[in-house]
C-alpha cells in the first residue's frame, strides 16, 4: 500500500488525518508532562517532538485557547483533556 492509499484508509477510519493523528497524541503527551513535571516549555516541546517551541507554543494557544505557560500556572490544571 501507497502513502496516499494509507492515509485515505486511515482518514476512513478515524475521521482525521495521520498527521493530526500524531499531532494529537503529541498534545496529549505535553498536556501530561505539563500537569505532572517540572519540566521546562522548551522541554516538553522537544520531548514530545515538535522541533520549534514557537510552533508548539501558536499550536497549543489555538487548540486549548491558552498558552502551556498559562497552563502550567493555573490552579485549573485538570479542566483540559
Amino acid at each position: 500500500m501507497d502513502m496516499s492509499g494509507f492515509s485515505r484508509k486511515f482518514k476512513t477510519l478515524f475521521k482525521i488525518s495521520p498527521k493530526e493523528w500524531i499531532d494529537n497524541k503529541r498534545f496529549d503527551l505535553a498536556l501530561y508532562l505539563i500537569k505532572n513535571s517540572d519540566k521546562n516549555i522548551n522541554q516538553i516541546c522537544l520531548e514530545c517532538g515538535f522541533s520549534s517551541p514557537a510552533w508548539f507554543i501558536a499550536r497549543f494557544k489555538k487548540k486549548f485557547n491558552l498558552t502551556p505557560n498559562e497552563l502550567k500556572k493555573s490552579n485549573n490544571l485538570y479542566n483540559l483533556p
